[in-house]
């Protein structure tokens, strides 16, 4: 029987590839390990999964060998391809014991060993999806990349958490991605899918050699019901078998902002983008929490607004490249998504308000970014002064959904004396300790929704656990039923 011979210099980048997918903390053996295989035709393939993924990838040069498949983990197979050289080969063989047989360069002669396998009817089958391939053009592939990058990492709200190909209007299908504080959206592509699907984030997508490895081709698995539906994406020699996310996407198109209601408009020049990016990553950050930078259009000129530390005034520094029209304007986004937005070389910015979202635009690209308080976080504001004894101050609030803990004060003492008509407290007095209450129970709720987000974060890692265990408890019950049907 002729050995599987795996070149090291081809070896080395598949692993790092198939690293990606590889799940060292399962409680399944089987899922740390790689299916190596020799078709009919010789082509050696490798294969890792982690249940719900499964990536293949196929050496350059068939060999000559009849079909021969075996299994073996990945930690020691990088093991022995790390301390190997470039130019060497590893050689593998299955033996009468369920082992591998490993024969590596070892000087002037070959060195063997032996490691545990397992039996191939434990490795999960992997996917054989029939349908026509989907060319895809790079400016998809850009578009994908993109919209996964804003998508959310929110685990309690999984359904954002991958890029949705939107089909439901016929002429223009969307690629989308949110995170709920900034949308990022693409049209202009027409994909033979009969229904939207959500396309879950993965690092294996955006790794380098994936993507230079030639034109990306898709497929889609047949499911009528919308569930345990497959997506493949495949390159030269990269093969990507994904499940997709289940569920409905929120209606993106709602908070889109018309463009007809933009009352300033901001062009950069695009071939100078990388200057104002520049600029912005040199200016201080005077808040850690919300990253608050301001444009400004006064004066027919443009600037940016930054502040050096929360007590210091606003600086304003000239917008470089920039034209403007419309009305005079001053809004204070998130400086991430600002950088992100030019980065992603959105050159146009169409602002309607102050409290209304920004639309960063090129083509059919665009990024929606939510305004932030130019104030920033309740922390980052300047102190004031102490109250007299007859006030009661008006405690900072934030508008972010995580507002920074702090000590409540006490309610109103209701049953104190009634104090002589000379020391009636002012009506403003009252109308303070009224303000006061309200932000109190305000941070109250938001307390509570921070409990019930991690409550249903925890109920989501539950529920991925009791679905990894059933997926493990079904692999386990074929290979019984295996051993039942063995004859003795």
């Amino acid at each position: 029987m002729h050995p599987i011979t795996l070149p090291v210099s081809e070896l080395k980048p598949a692993l790092a590839g198939l690293g990606k997918i590889i799940v060292n903390k399962s409680t399944l053996p089987v899922i740390k390990t790689l299916k190596i295989e020799r078709t009919p035709d010789g082509w050696i393939c490798l294969t890792a999964t982690d249940l719900d993924r499964f990536v293949t990838v196929r050496l350059e040069q068939p060999t000559k060998g009849e079909p021969l498949s075996l299994l073996i983990t990945f930690e020691e197979l990088s093991k022995l391809t790390k301390s190997s050289n470039k130019g060497d080969s590893i050689h593998l063989e299955s033996s009468a014991k369920e082992d591998v047989i490993l024969r590596f360069n070892l000087g002037d002669q070959l060195g063997e060993t032996k490691v545990q396998s397992f039996p191939l009817q434990e490795f999960p089958a992997i996917p054989r999806i029939q349908a026509n391939p989907v060319p895809v053009n790079e400016s998809f592939r850009l578009a994908l990349h993109e919209a996964m990058a804003c998508s959310s990492t929110d685990e309690s709200r999984y359904v954002l958490n991958g890029a949705c190909i939107d089909v439901s209007q016929p002429k223009a299908h969307y690629l989308v991605g949110t995170d709920g504080r900034h949308l990022f959206s693409s049209n202009s592509f027409n994909l033979p899918f009969q229904k939207s699907i959500i396309i879950p984030k993965h690092k294996f997508l955006g790794w380098k050699d994936f993507n230079l490895d030639g034109a990306w081709q898709m497929k889609l698995s047949d499911a009528s019901d919308g569930k345990n539906q497959l997506l493949q994406i495949s390159s030269r020699r990269w093969r990507f078998i994904t499940r997709l996310i289940e569920g409905n996407y929120p209606n993106w198109r709602q908070v889109i902002p018309n463009p007809r209601e933009a009352k300033t408009i901001l062009t950069l020049d695009p071939d100078k983008l990388d200057a104002v990016i520049q600029l912005i990553e040199r200016m201080p950050n005077h808040d850690e929490q919300y990253h608050t930078l301001g444009i400004e259009y006064q004066g027919m000129q443009c600037r940016l607004v930054y502040k050096s530390t929360a007590e210091a005034p606003w600086t304003h520094v000239p917008l470089p490249h920039c034209k403007a029209e419309g009305k005079p304007v001053t809004i204070f986004v998130d400086r991430r998504l600002l950088l992100k937005a030019l980065q992603f070389g959105l050159s146009t910015i169409g602002i309607i308000g102050e409290l209304s979202p920004l639309r960063f635009y090129l083509g059919g690209r665009q990024i929606i970014v939510m305004p932030v308080r130019p104030d920033g976080p309740a922390s980052s504001q300047p102190k004031a002064p102490a109250p007299s004894p007859r006030e009661t101050p008006i405690p900072a609030f934030s508008p972010s959904p995580t507002p920074p803990e702090r000590k409540h004060q006490p309610m109103p003492n209701n049953h104190q004396p009634e104090q002589q008509p000379s020391e009636l407290t002012p009506a403003a007095t009252l109308i303070e300790q009224a303000i006061t209450v309200v932000d109190e129970i305000r941070v109250c709720h938001l307390q509570s929704n921070e409990k019930l987000r991690d409550l249903g974060t925890k109920l989501r890692n539950i529920q991925r656990s009791q679905k990894s265990g059933t997926k493990e408890m079904q692999t386990l019950r074929q290979h019984h039923r295996g051993l039942q049907s063995m004859r003795i």
